[in-house]
């Protein structure tokens, strides 16, 4: 993957304006660096000023552990694909603001009930506005590849 000088700033331009992520905000990296979709957050968090937070573990990023996990380090925007996001078992995330799904569909269920989030696409980069109805609480926006 080849991304220049001017994509990267496209990118994180976007990033703060789409998912409103400022200095005191705090990024999971959840994508291992390996990973091409590792540039995402590490944009999304440090041209913004924001904290990117390591897990200490990569197994603390699946399973019931990710919400506590999440709680714990007060974690404001997340990118996680959609089977991941739903082991978080439902619990109070007082901090978190934005979550963006990718890599994978979004469920259809997903699109009435508590999710409020429905079913949409767009590219990696850049991203787009939100998807789903305005509502109170984080807002959702989804990325397929």
């Amino acid at each position: 993957m080849t991304l220049t000088q001017r994509g990267l700033a496209n990118l994180a331009d976007a990033q703060r304006s789409t998912f409103t992520v400022d200095p005191g905000h705090r990024v999971l990296q959840f994508a291992s660096p390996s990973f091409d979709a590792s540039v995402f957050e590490l944009a999304m968090a440090l041209c913004s000023g924001a904290t990117l937070v390591l897990p200490p573990r990569r197994d603390v990023l699946y399973g019931p552990g990710l919400g506590d996990f999440l709680a714990d380090t007060r974690i404001t925007h997340i990118t996680l694909p959609p089977s991941v996001l739903a082991m978080v078992p439902e619990r109070e995330l007082p901090h978190l603001e934005t979550i963006v799904c990718a890599g994978e569909a979004l469920p259809s269920s997903w699109s009435t009930g508590g999710h409020r989030a429905g079913p949409c696409s767009t590219r990696t980069a850049p991203p787009r506005p939100p998807c789903g109805p305005r509502s109170p609480g984080p807002r959702r926006a989804a990325a397929s590849r």
